[in-house]
């Protein structure tokens, strides 16, 4: 595992004594109660501990739901200007010891709904505000139908529709803090709160500092630099019919996401996030190239698998990234307002890569493989939140 030497965020959540009592209590009676505001009576009012799943062995329950309900309310309040979010569960699992410290795998699941119109978000209106300049009238209608084809696109995909989503976090826990101990419970849980990679080696960045779900002045930067750089393509003559589907390598990608991975440090192969996003990309139209290294394996063995196809790019040896750019299929792009479902993801932390399913201008979502098979209860779309990717799209002239 890998950490980041910052340590991140601390939460200190207190834990009232007869609350956490009671909470504890729900298995036996089903309520706890509540103290209205301004009443003097005691008011019962059922909870459930429902919504979560806690194999900890060094938290409560009553400790699990408390950190699930800060990670929550984080959520909402980074996410909840543009989406809805409902049927909130969350997960405590994977329990190791590292350095001092419990590290405790968090995953906070929930439907995820974008109701804010495409054509209301920061990135559209930087386009429609850089179309304003354009003089030449052809390429004024070039411009606004491309802008329209991403407006409908967007509004088709993703406005108004629940997408089943997950936020992958880790907590660290101070193996000496008294929270450790079930017998006493009235404590403080403290907890540094990092965000998690699930690669070969698992990655976790420290969360610093509540932030919205997007910068509007960047974002609206972006918007008009990207009509720049459509007006650039029209002018080279790029813009053309090509192979490439993205949305079927999606489709591929979440379709795929929990299948037992052909590659693992189980069977002696390593980790399948290459193999995985390799075989997306090609179930999207990109071509077997057996001289160039990028062919599948024929026995279930890395030996028998082009170089390019099972490796990431992240040790200069070979992989999927430098293949795909130095075919000038794939490119990189900065502009993280532009990326779209059928993108690569590539880590400069670590080696692993994954496939983007979801991209709507603000959040970006994606589908990947490592050493571990996912439930298959769970959502495949993950959120990106670390900072610590580049993003590369199809070339327009290899795009369907």
């Amino acid at each position: 595992m890998r950490i980041k030497k910052e340590r991140g965020i601390n939460m200190k959540n207190k834990i009232v004594s007869v609350a956490l009592v009671l909470m504890m209590l729900v298995g036996l009676s089903g309520k706890v109660f509540a103290k209205e505001v301004g009443a003097t009576l005691l008011v019962p009012q059922s909870i459930s501990l429902q919504d979560i799943v806690n194999s900890s062995t060094c938290l409560t329950d009553g400790q699990a739901q408390v950190i699930f309900d800060k990670l929550k309310e984080r959520i909402l309040n980074e996410y909840s200007e543009s989406y809805n979010l409902t049927n909130f569960k969350g997960e405590f699992s994977n329990e190791r010891t590292e350095d001092g410290s419990v590290i405790v795998d968090v995953n906070i699941y929930t439907d995820m709904t974008l109701t804010r119109h495409p054509s209301d978000s920061p990135f559209v209106k930087g386009m429609f505000e850089a179309l304003s300049q354009v003089e030449s009238a052809s390429e004024k209608q070039f411009l606004d139908h491309k802008i329209d084809e991403y407006v409908k696109e967007v509004e088709t995909l993703y406005y108004n529709k629940a997408d089943a989503s997950v936020f992958t976090y880790a907590i660290a826990l101070n193996v000496n803090n008294n929270l450790l101990d079930k017998q006493e419970p009235n404590m403080e849980v403290d907890y540094d709160l990092y965000y998690r990679t699930d690669a070969e080696e698992v990655v976790l960045e420290p969360v610093i500092d509540e932030l919205k779900v997007e910068a509007s002045l960047v974002a609206e930067k972006n918007g008009r630099e990207y009509v720049t750089t459509l007006q650039s393509a029209l002018l080279k003559n790029t813009i053309q019919a090509g192979f490439y589907d993205r949305i079927a390598a999606r489709d591929y990608a979440i379709a795929h996401a929990t299948d037992t991975p052909e590659f693992s440090a189980s069977n002696g192969q390593g980790s399948d996030c290459a193999n995985f996003v390799s075989k997306a990309l090609n179930a999207g139209g990109i071509p077997i190239d057996r001289s160039g290294g990028w062919y599948p394996s024929s026995n279930g063995k890395t030996a028998t698998c082009g170089v390019n196809w099972m490796r990431t790019g992240y040790y200069n040896n070979g992989g999927v990234v430098p293949y795909m750019t130095g075919k000038n299929y794939f490119y990189r792009e900065t502009a993280l307002n532009t990326i779209f479902a059928g993108s690569i993801m590539y880590w400069t932390n670590t080696s692993h890569v994954a496939l983007v399913t979801y991209g709507d201008g603000s959040v970006i979502k994606y589908s990947q493989h490592s050493n571990v098979k996912l439930s298959s209860s769970s959502a495949v779309n993950v959120v990106y939140k670390s900072e610590s990717a580049y993003f590369y799209k199809p070339q327009s002239s290899i795009m369907k």
